[in-house]
């Protein structure tokens, strides 16, 4: 048994692979060299960022990846720490990350318990589970629905026969029309047996369905009305989720399994809707279900997976997408302002006073490199990376960079890095006393001359260079073909 050697994803989202990955028979016939990985999720926004466009995508190196990161192998701005201020600050989804490293921690605590302890928690799969739940469910349905249509025969037996004329409605007849009630005002009316409950709530799905522009132009004051009515229905659905929560809840504390109030307050950290670490993912119904029996870690990996390759193909590129920027925003926009002012608009403007005055050709092609320089930092500062700090090898403090300096406790569940308590001396001090300022730099920085990060921004300036000397060239070619004055 064979395998290709594990790919490297780029920036953009795709991979170095040219071939399946998947493990080879060395008897089977080998897919064609031509088949491609297709991405997981080609709608990736990771794969519309512009870092990319102005170059071939630049894979991100294996001593950068995922796992480095998981492990706190790396320093500022790509250790653990950032990773998680990341996601809070800019993407504002940390749950995915806080789950993987919880899951991490639980295994390795799992592990290190007895095996007569370990023994006692079944490896279930969730799918399996659910898959019994639903044969289950639907064998309920089907029995409930024999009981029904026996109660029917009985019921006929028992009287005259059936009555067809009984179960003709004039309401329902006047609903099939399309003609009877275009605005679908009557068809909620409440049957005289209704209870009063039923009747008001009919009553409001009435007034909801009937509403429309003319109706709030003229009474203006029954948005509110809908608002309350809106605010008090999702209030009824919180009431019903917290008491399936408890629910839940409940149904996990019956049994003495190893770690189950860890299983507990995990779901109500991570499962519960209404939590600030609420996790999405169709994986979450099932896992419920199979925690009811069982402890096992082997439960959450379905989830721990989906949720680890979202991470790996679109958080991590973002992070080090946005890592690889040298500037922060005021700095970024002095410069740009400064490029498309001085050096593409100076450039333009000598140009058409070139072609105005009347003067040599010659003279006019002293332009085109103005205009190249403004187009070539203008493109540059779109991605993040100033041309002239990355010669001076400083970077900026990123946005969560700054915030993270100026706390002065540790966030629960996150162990400053290896390389940060190293350099938690001068560096460090530099780093939190320049944290503000816009011609404030970090000297001596390990992000700022990491031979992978210098690489990857080097292929961002040379797009930038490619794509303006087009322009420019562009520009050029017209205003010498332009025939100039007198």
């Amino acid at each position: 048994m064979s395998s290709s050697a594990l790919p490297l994803y780029r920036l953009d989202g795709t991979s170095t692979s040219t071939t399946f990955t998947l493990p080879t028979h060395p008897l089977r016939r080998r897919p064609p060299p031509s088949a491609r990985i297709i991405h997981p999720n080609p709608s990736a926004p990771s794969r519309r960022l512009p870092l990319s466009f102005l170059a071939s995508a630049q894979p991100i190196p294996p001593s950068l990846s995922l796992s480095h990161v998981l492990s706190d192998d790396l320093c500022a701005p790509l250790t653990l720490r950032d990773f998680f201020n990341f996601l809070a600050e800019r993407e504002r989804a940390p749950e995915n990350l806080a789950f993987v490293l919880w899951y991490r921690a639980y295994e390795r605590r799992f592990m290190a318990l007895p095996a007569e302890e370990r023994g006692r928690a079944e490896q279930l799969h969730p799918a399996e589970e659910w898959r019994k739940y639903a044969e289950e469910r639907e064998c309920e349905r089907l029995e409930r629905a024999v009981r029904e249509q026996e109660d029917k025969e009985d019921e006929w037996e028992n009287s005259d026969g059936p009555k067809p004329w009984e179960c003709i409605s004039l309401e329902r007849m006047g609903a099939e029309s399309p003609f009877a009630d275009p605005l679908g005002v009557h068809r909620c009316s409440p049957s005289p047996s209704s209870t009063d409950e039923e009747r008001t709530q009919s009553v409001d799905l009435t007034a909801q369905a009937a509403m429309d522009a003319e109706t709030l132009a003229i009474a203006p004051w029954m948005v509110d009305e809908v608002g309350a009515r809106d605010r008090a229905r999702m209030a009824e659905i919180s009431r019903q989720a917290d008491e399936e929560l408890q629910r839940t809840v409940s149904l996990l504390m019956r049994d003495n399994l190893p770690l189950r109030d860890e299983i507990v307050r995990a779901v109500q950290h991570f499962l519960t809707p209404a939590s600030p670490y609420a996790l999405s993912s169709s994986h979450i119904p099932a896992l419920l279900l199979t925690l009811r029996r069982t402890t096992h870690p082997c439960a959450f990996l379905p989830l721990y997976n989906e949720l680890l390759l979202t991470l790996t193909l679109d958080a991590h590129p973002r992070f080090v997408r946005s890592a690889l920027a040298n500037t922060r925003t005021p700095l970024r926009l002095a410069v740009y302002a400064l490029a498309i002012g001085l050096y593409l608009l100076g450039g333009i403007a000598l140009g058409l006073a070139c072609v105005l005055t009347g003067v040599s050709r010659w003279w006019r092609i002293a332009s085109i490199p103005l205009v190249w320089a403004g187009m070539a930092v203008s493109l540059a500062l779109v991605s993040g990376v100033c041309p002239m700090v990355f010669g001076t090898r400083r970077r900026q403090l990123a946005l969560w960079e700054a915030m993270d300096a100026e706390w002065e406790g540790e966030k629960p569940g996150l162990a400053r890095s290896s390389c940060s308590r190293t350099l938690a001396g001068k560096n460090q001090k530099q780093r939190t006393a320049r944290a503000h300022g816009i011609f404030q730099f970090v000297h001596n920085d390990w992000w700022a001359a990491h031979p992978a990060a210098r690489r990857m921004q080097n292929g961002v300036l040379k797009g930038a260079g490619a794509w303006a000397a087009l322009g420019a060239g562009v520009w050029g070619v017209g205003i010498l073909l332009v025939p100039g004055r007198g």
